[in-house]
C-alpha cells in the first residue's frame, strides 16, 4: 500500500489535486477530473514503480 506520503509526491508531480481516504486500513485516492491519456500513462508507471518498491522493501 503506499503512504499518504508517496501520493502526496506522485500528486504533485502530475499536478494532480485528490482526495484522500482511508477506509478499513486502506488509502483510496480519488481525483474528479477527466485525466488524459498521456497524464493516465505516466501515472500508471508511477504507481507500478512506487508499488513495486514498497513490494521489494516488505520482502
Amino acid at each position: 500500500m503506499l503512504s499518504r506520503l508517496e501520493i502526496t509526491q506522485a500528486d504533485r508531480r502530475l499536478g494532480w489535486h485528490p482526495t484522500t481516504r482511508l477506509v478499513g486500513g486502506r488509502l483510496f485516492v480519488r481525483d474528479e477530473r477527466e485525466v488524459p491519456e498521456e497524464i493516465q500513462g505516466l501515472a500508471e508507471d508511477e504507481v507500478a514503480d512506487a508499488m513495486d518498491g514498497n513490494f521489494r522493501r516488505r520482502r
